[in-house]
């Protein structure tokens, strides 16, 4: 190679490189394989000591512990152990292990595919509202689609609201929940156990006048019997916790709706004030603690109740 004028011999410049350099070569080219074999795991590290590592899964699960097929010889620390089924399906844990020692894990068989159900509307004409959990199944209520008015014709002042359809969707399980339809949202219905408990509101027909009561909530099969609560003013939601031993109730306000909280032992416990209107209630699993999500003009607020202990967060 000739630069500058100058002639370069590269083959005679590596050969005094190396021959000057040779034990320094070398001994970097073993460091940079050893490291890259500690790296990647080909090289195992037998300064920690053998264990002893039993899995058992699934007849015909592939193991593999640190992405590498197993059974394999384990050495003591911290590694993942995984199992895969023929369908596709995963189970895995992060291990500990000591020197010495045994250690047996059983790893399930994995989360099982998802199953898709599909559904036949409600009813001709309808469209989906709104989707919650309860009651350990999904409630969807179906509405009718705003039928288009044509240009000229007459639109009735106070047109007839059309009843809505409320379904429970479970596992092995899709009820029409009639009760719920027939008042408007002013009922609720919840398992305990196999035992059905029912909440109805029915307004008073004196209500209105001096010392009458807005009307009454009818709570059957709490103790296999008939509970009246009464309430002064008039109610907007009713809903059943998941454990169906205590009432969410929301009266009408002037500033919004006051919810308080019915329990089995019919004590009556004011919660919180919330602007606007009641859109959407969600339950925590256990009951310990419910989210309001309410609407006032273009306002939005999300308000969530902790109930053991009493904690009120509304943003």
């Amino acid at each position: 190679m000739v630069i500058a004028g100058y002639r370069l011999n590269l083959d005679a410049l590596l050969a005094r490189i190396v021959y000057r350099w040779r034990w320094r070569i070398i001994l970097t080219a073993v460091a940079l394989t050893l490291g890259t074999g500690l790296v990647t795991g080909a090289l195992p590290p037998v300064w920690r000591g053998e264990a002893r590592l039993i899995v058992r899964a699934e007849p015909g699960a592939q193991i593999t512990v640190d992405g590498h097929a197993w059974p394999a010889t384990a050495y003591a620390g911290t590694h993942t152990v995984a199992a895969t089924l023929a369908d596709g399906r995963t189970a895995w844990a992060d291990v500990t292990l000591v020197a010495g020692e045994a250690l047996t894990i059983t790893l399930p068989s994995g989360l099982p595919s998802p199953r898709v159900q599909l559904l036949a509307p409600a009813a001709p004409g309808l469209r989906i509202d709104r989707v919650w959990w309860a009651d350990e199944s999904w409630r969807m209520v179906s509405m009718p689609v705003p039928r288009p008015t044509s240009e000229g014709e007459a639109v009735s002042p106070a047109p007839t609201p059309y009843a809505g359809q409320t379904v429970a969707l479970g596992a092995g399980r899709a009820e029409r929940l009639a009760t719920i339809d027939a008042y408007a949202g002013l009922a609720d219905q919840a398992y305990v156990g196999d035992a059905l408990v029912e909440a109805v509101y029915a307004p008073d027909p004196q209500a209105g006048r001096m010392g009458a009561p807005a009307g009454t909530v009818e709570v059957r099969g709490w103790g296999g019997q008939t509970r009246a609560v009464t309430v002064t003013v008039p109610l907007t939601l009713v809903r059943f916790n998941p454990q169906g031993d205590s009432l969410l109730l929301a009266e009408q306000i002037a500033a919004g709706e006051q919810v308080s909280l019915v329990a089995r032992d019919d004590t009556h416990v004011p919660l919180v004030a919330v602007p606007g209107h009641i859109t959407r209630v969600t339950w925590h699993d256990e009951g310990d603690a419910v989210a309001l999500a309410s609407r006032q003009g273009d306002r939005l607020t999300l308000t969530l109740i902790r109930l053991r202990p009493s904690v009120v967060t509304a943003v």
